[in-house]
């Protein structure tokens, strides 16, 4: 039941962690570029290029971030595959997660 559960997430972190990488970031580089463009052309100011910039950086941060949850979720996997975590500590585990990830958002 747990291996089940922590495979889930495993699975469910990898996921979003590659719609990140593969859709998101590229489309916020191609966003920059065609802001570049127009900024170029006059046709947006300073304010809208650097606001494109941010939201390519902002996502970028948040594969990283996405992208720690994945090894996390698997190295909590791995440790229930190999008994070395027990479901106390899976459970503990997790509560500790969920309040680490509470805190970094306020």
């Amino acid at each position: 039941s747990q291996v089940r559960v922590a495979r889930a997430q495993v699975r469910s972190a990898h996921a979003r962690a590659r719609f990140l990488r593969q859709v998101v970031m590229p489309l916020k580089a191609r966003i920059v570029q065609e802001s570049q463009l127009q900024f170029n052309g006059m046709l947006i100011g300073p304010f809208q290029i650097l606001d494109a910039k941010r939201q390519e950086v902002e996502s970028a941060a948040e594969y990283i971030a996405a992208l720690e949850q994945y090894w996390i979720e698997r190295s909590i996997l791995d440790q229930t595959l190999t008994g070395r975590m027990s479901s106390r500590d899976a459970a503990s585990a997790a509560l500790r997660k969920r309040s680490e990830q509470e805190q970094g958002h306020d």
